[in-house]
């Protein structure tokens, strides 16, 4: 038996249903039920934990990398108060943001100010300021 799941998958919680077909299969080949029951488990935590998501999104036909760690509610020690607690990005190998648990990297040109407010509407959309551009200076 061959079971393959894409890296880039978002973490979640099978359905009983999933669960039940896959326990079967690994009773009916006297595989260890450990190995699944484990996997269970580790899926539980990491559906509870923080979410993570690494991709790209091409603005003014720049592809820009990030990295963001946001959760489900906001939080002081998120940015600008809200849900994102990490975030890396980059335009041509540049980084242009960068933010954990406080700034290490400001948008500092339109480019990058442009991308901050696309995370933020992405990322941090029940916590947007309406001043959230203007913190930065042109």
């Amino acid at each position: 038996m061959v079971y393959v799941m894409h890296a880039d998958r978002k973490h979640g919680i099978p359905s009983r249903d999933y669960f039940d077909v896959l326990y079967s299969a690994y009773c009916r080949f006297v595989f260890d039920t450990e190995i699944v029951d484990g996997a269970y488990e580790y899926s539980r935590q990491r559906a509870e934990s923080p979410m993570w998501e690494k991709a790209s999104i091409e603005v003014d036909g720049r592809m820009v990398r990030y990295i963001v760690c946001c959760h489900e509610k906001g939080s002081d020690r998120g940015l600008e108060g809200g849900r994102i607690f990490k975030l890396d990005c980059r335009a041509d190998g540049d980084r242009i943001i960068y933010y954990e648990r406080g700034w290490i990297t400001q948008p500092e040109t339109e480019f990058a100010r442009k991308v901050y407010g696309i995370m933020l509407k992405m990322f941090n959309s029940d916590c947007i300021h309406s001043e959230s551009l203007a913190i930065f200076p042109k």
